[in-house]
């Protein structure tokens, strides 16, 4: 059965409202969280980063960035790929007290999809 995942997807430009990317996914049944416009630099050539997070199969946010690229050639949004390695430690003292420490790293690469 295919993994929900959940990926960051950046928007680069300002020509482009971010609401037409987050349609193109929601037609491919991805869940599209609130994002928060830019107090700044709004308008036609401002060159701003809008970060939508989405959650679904990941081929299916591949399509919807692709329908997305297709309608608005030239539009840049790229895929962040996100990797979250965790890692638990355990330790018993003596009076069989037990103490957990976890580690988590997350690493981003970008990936033009």
């Amino acid at each position: 059965m295919p993994e929900t995942v959940t990926r960051t997807i950046l928007l680069r430009g300002g020509a482009v409202p971010p609401s037409a990317l987050a349609w193109r996914l929601r037609e491919h049944g991805v869940e599209v969280e609130p994002w928060e416009p830019p107090e700044e630099g709004r308008g036609i050539g401002t060159d701003i980063v809008i970060a939508l997070v989405a959650h679904g199969l990941y081929d299916a946010i591949k399509a919807g960035v692709a329908d997305f690229r297709a309608t608005f050639p030239g539009a840049e949004a790229t895929i962040e790929e996100t990797t979250t390695t965790t890692k638990t430690k355990t330790t018993t003292d003596t009076a069989t007290t037990e103490t957990t420490t976890t580690e988590t790293t997350t690493t981003a690469r970008k990936r033009k999809s």
